[in-house]
């Protein structure tokens, strides 16, 4: 007799034979493979991947949780409150699941099942019932079934990279809708205490919070050393560390005992223990599906602004670690390196550092010329590119709003620096041209 579950997907049994039926004509791709030759082989490239993604989802880790808990031991972590965690440790209900559904959106990229946001919004009034019904044994057993927990790992070449490294890919996973409604329903939870748990210098993945407030702290910093430090000026360096793959790495102990840590109860822990317990995933390549199973600072006022350096222990028992080959220091007044900065394996640069998309120097009347000058000629760059293409004028505006704004956006977001109005002038003009296809000269 099947499940619940088995009888939604009866539908499209055979999408997994289907999604591997490419066209041998768009199937192309050269990988290098584990001997360092270039291959088209369908079969040896999703054997690199495979070594590569097993590779790199594996545990680097060989601390106990009796050591991962006694380094926490000594962290002061701040607490879930007891009214926070009570609404967190509440049975998931039909109404919180019914909200998640009706703000995912449509479109998107095709999951492994093939049963889009749209079909479960269409048919929700009779897949509900069965679906709480299915929710509740999955935490009662602790188990997500095999079919449910299966993820498509998309390969994304990354701009500027040589294509035949298996590094050089983003991987987007694409998973089920009913894993992704639960997920998003706990992460709903989750966001509504992150704010008073995670300390206001990090500004990623919290809502309310801005990369911006970074990039003009930093800015601030320079400006305030430059121009209000007394003479008597101590050695003052800007260091940019880059995790090293920081979304690959997590220790799955460590991140339990954490959250133990902070407060969190049972309820959530098991549920977030076992969304991540069984998961499998098909790493789809132009050749085929190949499924895995196994995959100091500066003194400004009352406030000290400190770079944190990761210290061993701390890597040891987190699994996070520094990327030396993409960390750099800038130095902001003359010194001369020290043995100790000597010793640590990052770029010296005397010019510019890259921090969040933003070019920063130790003078900051360069910001203009590094920053918007460039972005400027880039966007010329690109519209003259698509000129050629066969676009009507709605499409044009649509690639700018999608393509060419965001970029605008951002930059006058994260610097708060005013471009002259010949910037304007000449952006204005390149896009007049853009809209009317007026070729160059």
């Amino acid at each position: 007799e099947l499940n619940s579950l088995q009888l939604i997907r009866l539908g499209l049994s055979d999408f997994d034979e289907r999604m591997n039926k490419f066209d041998e004509e768009h199937a192309k791709m050269d990988i290098m493979d584990h001997s360092g030759n270039i291959t088209q082989n369908p079969s040896e490239i999703n054997k690199s991947f495979r070594l590569y993604y097993s590779k790199l989802y594996s545990t680097d880790q060989n601390e106990s949780l009796d050591e991962t808990e006694s380094f926490l031991s000594g962290v002061s972590l701040p607490q879930v409150s007891p009214m926070q965690s009570e609404q967190l440790e509440k049975l998931l209900s039909i109404q919180e699941l019914t909200k998640v559904r009706n703000r995912m959106p449509n479109n998107k990229s095709p999951v492994p099942d093939g049963f889009p946001a749209e079909f479960y919004r269409q048919f929700w009034s009779l897949l509900s019932p069965i679906f709480f019904n299915s929710i509740c044994e999955i935490y009662e057993t602790g188990k997500i079934p095999q079919h449910m927990n299966t993820a498509y790992i998309s390969l994304i070449p990354k701009p500027n990279k040589d294509p035949t490294q298996c590094p050089n890919y983003c991987p987007i996973s694409l998973i089920h809708v009913d894993l992704k409604i639960i997920s998003k329903t706990l992460a709903g939870r989750l966001e509504s205490v992150m704010s008073t748990l995670i300390h206001p210098d990090q500004m990623g993945f919290i809502k309310g919070r801005h990369s911006s407030e970074n990039t003009r702290r930093l800015i601030n910093i320079v400006d305030f050393y430059n121009n209000f430090c007394n003479t008597n000026k101590p050695p003052f360096i800007i260091v940019s560390l880059d995790a090293e793959k920081a979304f690959d790495k997590v220790e799955w102990p460590f991140l339990f005992t954490t959250l133990s840590q902070f407060g969190f109860k049972s309820y959530i822990i098991n549920w977030i223990k076992t969304l991540y317990n069984t998961p499998t995933a098909s790493v789809i390549t132009n050749a085929a599906i190949r499924q895995s199973h196994n995959i100091s600072g500066i003194q400004s006022k009352h406030y000290h602004h400190k770079i944190s350096l990761l210290i061993s222990d701390f890597s040891k028992a987190s699994g996070y670690s520094v990327n030396c080959s993409k960390a750099e220091i800038l130095p902001i007044t003359k010194l001369k390196w020290d043995a100790e900065l000597e010793s640590y394996p990052f770029k010296r640069t005397t010019k510019i550092i890259k921090y969040l998309g933003i070019h920063i120097s130790s003078n900051l009347k360069y910001l203009f010329k590094l920053n918007h000058a460039p972005l400027l000629q880039d966007i010329q760059n690109n519209l003259e590119r698509w000129n050629n293409l066969p676009l009507s004028l709605i499409g044009r505006i649509s690639s700018v709003k999608m393509n060419i704004l965001p970029k605008i956006n951002y930059l006058f977001s994260m610097i708060p620096v005013t471009p002259p109005p010949g910037w304007f002038s000449s952006l204005d003009s390149i896009m007049t041209k853009y809209y009317w296809k007026k070729r160059k000269g």
